[in-house]
C-alpha cells in the first residue's frame, strides 16, 4: 500500500460585474477593474498512508486594474511608473503534515510557504495603514501553527 492521493479545487470567474454609478446611468462592466479580480482560485494536493497525513494548497488572486472601469482607463502613473497602474496577482502555498490516529492528532501547518508578499496598491496607502488590498490579499507573510488534540475516552 503506497498511501491514497487526493486533489480537490475551485476556480472563480467573475466574466462581467455590471454597475451603475447612479441610479440612472447606463451599467458599466467593472470585471478586472479596481477591486474586482476575475479570476480566485484554489487547488489542494493530498497524500495520506497510514497515519500520517499531508497536503499542499495554492492559493491564487488574479490582478486587476488599478482604473475603477474601462471607460476610466486613465492612471496618473502611465508615464513615470506605469506598474502602479495594475494590481499584480498573487500566488501562495500553504502545507500540512501530521500524524493521526484513533485518540491522538498533532500537525505543523506553514501558510505561505514561500513568504510572498501581498501586491503593491497604491491607493490603499493614502487611504489606510496596509500597502495592500486586505479584500484579496494578506500581510501576513510565512506563518507557522503547531496544533495538538487528544481525546479521552
Amino acid at each position: 500500500d503506497v498511501g491514497r492521493v487526493g486533489i480537490d479545487g475551485s476556480w472563480e470567474w467573475l466574466p462581467h460585474y455590471w454597475v451603475a454609478q447612479t441610479p440612472d446611468s447606463p451599467l458599466v462592466d467593472s470585471a478586472g477593474f479596481y477591486e474586482q479580480p476575475k479570476s480566485r482560485a484554489r487547488v489542494g494536493l493530498s497524500f495520506d498512508r497510514g497515519p500520517w497525513r499531508s497536503s499542499l494548497t495554492w492559493n491564487y488572486t488574479g490582478g486587476y486594474q488599478r482604473a475603477f472601469t474601462g471607460s476610466d482607463p486613465s492612471c496618473p502613473y502611465a508615464t513615470t511608473t506605469p506598474r502602479l497602474c495594475s494590481v499584480s496577482s498573487w500566488s501562495t502555498f500553504d502545507l500540512f503534515v501530521g500524524y493521526v490516529d484513533p485518540k491522538f492528532e498533532i500537525g505543523l501547518v506553514v501558510n505561505n510557504v514561500g513568504n510572498v508578499q501581498a501586491p503593491f496598491d497604491e491607493r490603499f496607502v493614502f487611504g489606510s495603514a496596509t500597502a495592500f488590498d486586505p479584500t484579496y490579499h494578506s500581510a501576513v507573510g510565512r506563518f507557522f501553527r503547531l496544533t495538538a488534540k487528544y481525546i479521552f475516552r
